[in-house]
């Protein structure tokens, strides 16, 4: 509500909708689908986890700070209050039926910028909300190509800024970041690159299938795409040999019990072929990941 103060009733011009825009509108029109389809059928935990989801993370921990640019410039600060506003209305109605007081306070505050927030109605909104009609989703909103990029998205700012604590580096310090990825997931995410700074503080230096792999670096990997973050300024070379040498010692241990296992005759002979393959795949799971620590602990001594 701090970012409507001067808010102005008016138009949206949705021919020229900037991404972020087009992206939270589809989302609420899509977690509106879902609150309906779970409602309708008795699903009330799996209505509330899709209403939560949205507010909190779509719209909270996302548009709101995307839209925070644009809401310092004069000309695009009223399309933004009014995406806003509608955003938060539909979220209301759609959380009501959880937490019926709590929407409804904040319902009394939003009316106070404007009594027309619904930018799909011709007429003001209820003074209570529970009067208020349900959400209608807007079908010719949901954009599923945008909710699949932001998807991509969002999973990309995860691995950094789980990189980023893994490390124990600074908000403030700036990182640099490579993506091994397919043509297609660049054209997606590399014209995001504003955003991946403002709120990863992060700058990609590098995308595409050949990629020049960092010397030092933190790897992790998402769906499509393997992200690896520059650590040679952050590290702690001697901390990080440590570090490593503890979880070779400890994947050694889990390969010694999974071996041990898949040794004894009565275990193999009792337990169901399921349970044995799973055990092998865990097996070389534990192996892979030993042979990377490995790799990673010969490069750190050479430094």
């Amino acid at each position: 509500m701090m970012n409507l103060e001067g808010y102005t009733q008016g138009s949206i011009d949705w021919a020229n909708l900037p991404l972020e825009d087009q992206w939270i509108l589809s989302r609420l029109s899509t977690t509106t689908q879902i609150v309906d389809r779970e409602l309708q059928r008795y699903g009330y935990a799996e209505a509330a986890r899709a209403a939560y989801d949205f507010a909190w993370d779509d719209f909270c921990s996302y548009y709101v700070e995307m839209a925070k640019p644009r809401m310092q410039d004069p000309q695009a600060r009223p399309m933004v209050q009014r995406i806003l506003a509608h955003c938060l209305d539909q979220m209301l109605r759609l959380l009501h039926p959880m937490m019926p007081f709590v929407t409804e306070a904040i319902w009394q505050e939003l009316g106070k910028f404007s009594k027309r927030r619904d930018l799909f109605a011709e007429h003001d909104a209820t003074h209570w909300l529970i009067q208020a009609p349900w959400p209608t989703p807007q079908v010719d909103s949901i954009r599923q190509d945008v909710e699949s990029q932001f998807k991509h998205f969002v999973a990309l700012i995860g691995a950094i800024r789980e990189i980023r604590s893994r490390q124990n580096i600074a908000p403030k310090q700036r990182l640099q970041f490579s993506v091994r990825c397919e043509d297609r997931y660049e054209r997606l995410l590399k014209p995001m690159g504003t955003f991946l700074e403002s709120m990863a503080g992060a700058v990609a230096v590098a995308w595409g299938s050949s990629i020049s792999i960092p010397e030092v670096h933190a790897h992790v990997p998402i769906e499509g795409m393997d992200v690896y973050v520059d650590l040679s300024q952050f590290l702690d070379i001697p901390a990080e040999i440590v570090r490593n040498e503890k979880q070779l010692e400890n994947l050694e241990k889990q390969i010694l019990g999974k071996e041990s296992r898949l040794s004894n005759q009565a275990f193999v002979g009792k337990a169901p072929p399921e349970i044995i393959d799973k055990e092998r795949q865990a097996l070389s799971d534990l192996v892979a990941q030993r042979q990377g620590v490995q790799q990673a602990l010969t490069k750190l001594r050479s430094l």
